[in-house]
């Protein structure tokens, strides 16, 4: 009984760690946009916010694919 339970509350956390990987991902590149917009670079900015909103509509894919890494 106590053996399942640690398993559940490993996997829970887990899935928590991905969660927060990939939210880190999404924020990472939205705050990259808004430098580079700053910055006059406004291609590079278009394609970072759309990286980082990609990331985070696509959050079950990637959450498989950082299952399969490993994470």
């Amino acid at each position: 009984m106590k053996d399942n339970n640690l398993k559940r509350k490993e996997r829970r956390l887990l899935m928590r760690t991905k969660k927060n990987i990939v939210t880190g991902l999404a924020i990472l590149c939205v705050i990259l946009s808004v430098i580079f917009l700053y910055n006059g670079k406004n291609s590079i900015a278009f394609y970072l916010l759309i990286a980082g909103f990609l990331i985070s509509f696509l959050r079950s894919i990637i959450y498989e694919l950082l299952s399969k890494l490993g994470l």
